[in-house]
């Protein structure tokens, strides 16, 4: 719901203005629990920027006792309205990976975690190529741990041979087929997939995950209780 508020200037006119906020902040950027933050009373205005808005900064404080953090509201703000952008400074919180990933492939949480942050950092040129690192390491760390007589040509390989020559299951190699052909568009001079982002490149990275996560899951439950041999009744 818009409400509306009146700011104090710091720009170059100075001056009270009316703005129209489409949205207060609900979120806090440094604990991330949902929340209506106190409004600290402060507000700023940048000098006009190059698409024609100014930027509106507003002051807030979580709410919750054990964080009570400062934060700051950003808007883009025109003719009297505020878009809400984002709340800043944001403390980056990794993804949650399953154990069986995490034991499979510790150079992929860790290298796939930096590229998100890097991404979190608006960092979006260097955090594609990180996605398509990531990608790597997960899919040669697994294929090894199943594959170790291949261990030194896995190694050396490139990733969509890897794939092609070493995933048995059609659905793993045609996920994680289309999550290369994206991180090399993150890695190349020209883009093939001109519709597809990065968000296309994580989502195919951990669909490829799940599966990899599935078979691991499966192939333990089947170690751990093999077949009983036939017995004579």
């Amino acid at each position: 719901m818009a409400s509306e508020v009146f700011i104090s200037s710091n720009g170059a006119n100075g001056g009270e203005v009316h703005a129209t906020l489409d949205k207060i902040p609900d979120e806090c950027p440094w604990c991330h629990r949902g929340q209506k933050p106190e409004d600290m009373r402060a507000a700023f205005m940048a000098t006009e920027q190059s698409d024609g808005f100014h930027l509106l900064q507003r002051v807030h404080r979580c709410t919750f006792t054990d964080c009570e953090r400062i934060f700051i509201a950003f808007y883009a703000y025109k003719d009297g309205n505020a878009r809400f952008l984002k709340s800043k400074p944001e403390r980056f919180t990794p993804k949650k990976w399953e154990e069986s990933i995490k034991a499979l492939s510790p150079d992929f949480v860790e290298i796939y975690s930096q590229a998100n942050e890097a991404e979190s950092q608006e960092l979006d040129k260097v955090a594609g190529p990180g996605y398509r690192k990531a990608l790597e390491f997960l899919i040669k760390d697994w294929l090894i741990a199943n594959k170790a007589d291949k261990e030194e040509v896995i190694r050396t390989k490139q990733l969509g041979a890897c794939i092609n020559d070493y995933i048995d299951e059609q659905v793993i190699k045609d996920v994680a087929n289309r999550a290369a052909w994206l991180g090399n568009d993150e890695t190349h001079y020209f883009r093939k997939w001109t519709e597809k982002d990065v968000n296309d490149l994580k989502r195919l990275i951990e669909l490829t995950a799940s599966w990899v996560n599935m078979r691991e899951l499966s192939n333990s439950a089947i170690t751990e209780m093999p077949k009983p041999a036939k017995t004579d009744s």
